[in-house]
């Protein structure tokens, strides 16, 4: 999650003697903060998989590879789990099969995002978590509001809808992860608080 390729700066580049052009050095940062990242996670290995967030996760492809036939890992637990039956009269609101798709899109990220940010706050690259609690299945809030013009705070519980009024809005998933990220290591790029974290 630590990205040193697009924060790093002629002065980085002139401290670390870099004679490449600023491409390639970037690329060489990026190079050796993987490196740097794949070796904090070696180190914590056995902590990462004690993670809960970690379990959930390893539960949930688990589940996904039992309902798409592939093989799957017997010491994982595979939860039975039957769809809701609608109400007799219907349902009243629903969302088209676009709208869906783009919501678990929303949620699957959501979902991988704190992963991902509890693994880089233990392995201190990652300072700023908070669990999801369910909030990825609230994608459907961002459906309903204007993604331009309507104000929307659910403390805490706002990244899922904050990733489908965004994809509305055109950005790339890509592009929204990276946000994110860097919210979670207080980058100087983050969108949001340019690196400055107030307590």
């Amino acid at each position: 999650m630590v990205m040193l390729a697009k924060t790093a700066t002629p002065f980085l580049w002139k401290s670390r003697r870099f004679i490449l052009s600023p491409k390639l050095a970037a690329l060489t940062i990026r190079a050796n903060s993987t490196c740097l990242l794949e070796k904090l996670r070696q180190n914590q290995e056995k902590d990462i998989v004690a993670l809960p967030e970690y379990r959930a996760r390893s539960n949930l492809l688990n589940f996904l590879r039992s309902k798409a036939g592939y093989a799957v890992d017997p010491s994982l637990a595979i939860p039975n789990v039957a769809p809701p039956s609608p109400p007799p009269s219907g349902y009243k609101h629903t969302l088209s099969e676009s709208q869906i798709l783009l919501a678990l899109d929303a949620a699957m990220a959501t979902f991988h995002l704190h992963v991902e940010s509890r693994i880089a706050s233990l392995c201190g690259q990652g300072f700023y978590t908070i669990g999801p609690c369910g909030e990825e299945m609230l994608g459907s809030i961002g459906h309903v509001l204007d993604p331009q013009f309507d104000a929307m705070a659910l403390h805490y519980r706002h990244l899922s809808a904050s990733i489908v009024r965004q994809l509305r809005l055109g950005r790339s998933m890509e592009d929204i992860i990276m946000d994110r990220a860097r919210g979670y290591t207080v980058s100087k790029l983050d969108p949001v608080t340019g690196g400055v974290r107030r307590q």
